[in-house]
């Protein structure tokens, strides 16, 4: 950050506005356990609706629970495979970490303390504690490199130590729910008004401003 500040004041004024739990991976929230600092997510969802976002509501709504029906059950399915204790996702990140700490010197300090030494910086394991001061592993629940390198050490499962958020149990409670079909509008139950007030456009007014012209071009 001192840095920025020296490069571009404005940058950094403009920045520490924003609460630092939303954009630094060092002060996210522990329990969320994911380290994303995109917004790819709501992207690749907004993709995968498409077209359907033109649609009228009651058709996009329940086309959307037939996607989800059906996506449900095939990721249950798949996990129901796994022959590892944890996704295959955070096996294919643990075993690229692994090509990263063969350069690290481990010492073992006793009980459950390492000191790693990576090139000029050192850093302090626990694996008691599932803890190194780098924060990764606190942050993300997935052993960080230095990490990897003391469990490695110690000949222990890296598997064991990561959190239950990525273990094949947790991943089929998930997807273990079911969506329930829903039968066609013409079976559906009648209601009486005087029950429940049919829906109505809600008030239009004429907002501030001066109205936009449509050109064609």
């Amino acid at each position: 950050m001192d840095a920025m500040k020296i490069i571009n004041t404005a940058a950094y004024n403009w920045l520490m506005e924003i609460p630092v739990t939303q954009w630094s991976r060092h002060a996210f929230d522990p329990r969320v356990k994911n380290d994303s600092l995109t917004n790819n997510m709501s992207e690749s969802f907004n993709q995968w609706v498409g077209e359907l976002r033109f649609k009228p509501v009651l058709t996009m709504i329940d086309t959307i629970r037939c996607r989800l029906m059906s996506r449900t059950h095939k990721r249950y399915q798949t996990g129901s495979g796994w022959t590892n204790e944890i996704t295959p996702a955070i096996m294919g990140k643990l075993d690229s970490m692994k090509q990263k700490f063969r350069t690290y010197h481990t010492m073992f300090a006793g009980g459950d303390e390492y000191e790693v030494i990576d090139g000029n910086r050192r850093h302090v394991v626990r694996l008691g504690r599932w803890d190194c001061d780098c924060r990764a592993w606190y942050i993300s629940g997935i052993p960080c490199k230095h990490a990897i390198a003391c469990i490695t050490f110690q000949r222990a499962n890296i598997a064991s130590y990561c959190h239950d958020y990525f273990s094949k149990t947790v991943y089929l409670q998930a997807y273990g729910g079911r969506i329930h079909p829903i039968p066609a509008e013409n079976r559906w139950p009648e209601f009486a008004h005087s029950e429940y007030d049919p829906m109505m456009l809600p008030p239009l007014r004429r907002l501030p401003g001066r109205p936009k012209i449509n050109r064609r071009r």
